[in-house]
């Protein structure tokens, strides 16, 4: 079913930056909105979000490359003001605002697939005297805590990882490298299609059971038997593969809607050679018991947004 048409719906880039300021503010559910406007370019959208954050988040952002599983700290260096000050004046801020930006660095930087988000950050106080207990250091150490090891907990694995990665990618090349982008995309969509299957009891995943991330859904079966993976999976992987074949495409977090009720979800979007934005949701085409392939949910426009999505 080809849901997408010149004159269809779609999200300008406007609009998703209000995505990209909820996401930062509050690293939660963010409603979308629909509009016809368009980008007469192509937007780079391996940094979409990156692109978009201020100059102290992009200091965060480009901290968190430096790590390695290996290496999970960083040094941020504040305004000296900061010297003197109550610890939780500084500290819960800088706390919340790291978590904004990891929130979308987790979107973007996929191959980082061994972070879990736990993190702390580190300072050094006066001991004694009037300003006991004060901030001594505009510089604070940021460790994240743990890491996601079932894939490996070295950085000599990690990098095969990517590498075996790569290579799966690069084997689409002869189906997906093709001019138009309506048959790129559409070849992306069916040929991850084939690796994956949805992992329906995500209410009771077994402890030790990864669903959520690009190595599940590349390295965690051997083809032609499928990972089994949940929507956050499902849109990774997809934006990964896009990234490598240069198609414009972010991930978006929000709420999906159905009969039963609404849950957290997480699609995707591809800005077409028309400069609009539409949807995509690979979870949500791959629903059925007998594993078939819907496209309802590919290229798709407003109407089906107002309805299932962002709620």
């Amino acid at each position: 079913m080809n849901r997408f048409s010149e004159n269809g719906w779609s999200i300008s880039v406007t609009q998703l930056l209000m995505v990209v300021v909820a996401l930062i503010a509050l690293a939660t559910t963010v409603t979308l909105l629909q509009s016809d406007d368009s980008s007469a370019d192509d937007v780079n959208a391996t940094t979409f979000y990156y692109d978009r954050m201020s100059d102290d988040q992009k200091e965060i952002y480009d901290a968190m490359k430096t790590m390695t599983i290996e290496h999970r700290s960083f040094n941020l260096t504040l305004d000296d003001s900061v010297i003197g000050q109550d610890p939780s004046t500084v500290i819960t801020p800088l706390n919340a605002k790291i978590d904004g930006v990891y929130s979308l660095f987790r979107q973007e930087q996929l191959y980082y697939y061994w972070m879990d988000g736990g993190f702390s950050a580190n300072y050094t106080t006066y001991n004694g005297g009037p300003q006991d207990g004060k901030l001594s250091s505009s510089t604070v150490t940021v460790t994240f805590t743990s890491a996601m090891t079932a894939y490996g907990n070295t950085d000599a694995q990690i990098t095969t990882n990517v590498a075996s990665i790569n290579e799966i990618l690069e084997s689409f090349r002869p189906t997906v490298d093709v001019t138009s982008r309506y048959a790129k995309v559409f070849n992306i969509y069916n040929s991850l299609y084939d690796r994956f299957i949805y992992y329906a009891d995500k209410e009771h995943i077994p402890e030790g059971m990864i669903v959520r991330n690009i190595a599940t859904a590349f390295l965690g079966a051997t083809y032609p038997e499928q990972s089994q993976i949940v929507c956050e999976g499902y849109a990774k992987a997809f934006k990964v593969t896009c990234d490598y074949y240069g198609v414009p495409c972010i991930i978006v977090t929000g709420t999906g809607v159905t009969e039963s009720g609404s849950e957290g979800h997480m699609w995707n979007y591809v800005q077409m050679e028309n400069g609009k934005w539409y949807l995509i949701d690979l979870t949500w085409d791959d629903q059925d018991d007998t594993h078939t392939l819907y496209h309802d949910f590919f290229l798709a426009g407003s109407a089906t947004v107002d309805e299932n999505f962002g709620h």
